[in-house]
């Protein structure tokens, strides 16, 4: 299988409050949650709500490219295939989604929102080999409960699209999610003074 390095590095553009050190930020940002928690009234914290909001924005940014760069299936390939698989591809809205990924498991270890790129059937059986490649293999293709057939699968060279999406649309990814969160705090930090004063 073909390697795949990435070299960019991101650089971090984020301030909170004049803050710029990161453990500066996250304590700007506990503080934060803090006084907008008692805003609210017991409900929704807003500035949960903001990063995640902010986080999908940014994570939109990798989506579009990954849709982009998907590979597409040579059409003779495609046209030997059988007619409910003809209309599969990989950049397809269908298949191809763009959503959270949270959980119980994942606050527990202070992670409070992620949002992930990930594909359904029939597309997610042969996805990971198109973005890392495979070597060839020999499968079993079942026929009847009485037996099958052994044949062999091709090697498939790496088309790298998900992990180039991510790499090259970072620095813009993580740029729309600091303009967006600023933005969006600062409304919210509206919002609490306008209650402080009440």
């Amino acid at each position: 299988m073909a390697r795949y390095h990435n070299t960019d590095l991101l650089a971090v553009k984020l301030d909170v409050n004049d803050k710029h050190d990161i453990s500066k930020i996250y304590s700007e940002m506990a503080r934060m949650f803090d006084a907008v928690a008692p805003a609210y009234k017991g409900k929704t914290n807003r500035t949960e709500l903001d990063i995640k909001f902010a986080l999908k924005s940014a994570n939109q940014v990798i989506y579009r490219e990954v849709k982009l760069r998907a590979p597409t299936i040579r059409p003779e390939i495609q046209a030997g295939k059988s007619e409910s698989r003809k209309s599969v591809h990989l950049s397809d809205k269908k298949y191809m989604k763009e959503r959270q990924a949270e959980g119980k498991r994942w606050r527990s270890q202070g992670i409070i929102a992620r949002r992930v790129v990930t594909f359904s059937a029939p597309v997610s059986t042969y996805v990971a080999a198109v973005e890392y490649g495979r070597d060839s293999f020999l499968q079993f293709v079942k026929k009847s409960s009485k037996g099958g057939y052994v044949r062999k699968v091709g090697a498939m060279k790496a088309q790298p699209f998900l992990r180039v999406s991510q790499n090259t649309k970072a620095q813009a990814a993580y740029d729309t999610f600091a303009a967006v969160l600023a933005a969006r705090w600062v409304n919210t930090m509206k919002a609490v003074a306008r209650h402080q004063a009440k």
